[in-house]
């Protein structure tokens, strides 16, 4: 009788240097050179205008300044912090591949974390 072969099954992992900038961008900062340094989240929490904390929030994604716009001043860029994040972490990610850390973490037999 032959013997079964064993078939690898691909195992879902979730790749955490990219998702966790995703997960915590509401709680991050929004951009280095907005008025506030402060979060959407803490922007509607303080001043109940969820306007606020949606440009705050987009600040963040895109780098244009939707409040400085909102009051008037003009169109203004910022740094785009959440795109910042996650692009260190899509470096980590890959060096951390390069290195040999998620090869490492899989043979541990670590569920579905890899760096």
């Amino acid at each position: 009788m032959p013997k079964k072969k064993n078939k690898k099954r691909r195992k879902f992992t979730i790749p955490m240097t990219i998702v966790i900038p995703l997960v915590a961008s509401p709680v991050l900062p929004g951009s280095a050179l907005s008025k506030t340094w402060d979060s959407p989240l803490g922007d509607y929490y303080r001043s109940k205008r969820p306007d606020w904390a949606l440009a705050n929030y987009a600040t963040g994604w895109t780098g244009i300044n939707f409040r400085a716009m909102q009051e008037g001043q003009g169109f203004q860029l910022a740094l785009p912090t959440y795109l910042v994040t996650l692009g260190l972490g899509a470096i980590a990610h890959k060096i951390a591949g390069l290195l040999g850390i998620n090869r490492m973490l899989g043979r541990a037999r670590v569920p579905l974390i890899r760096v």
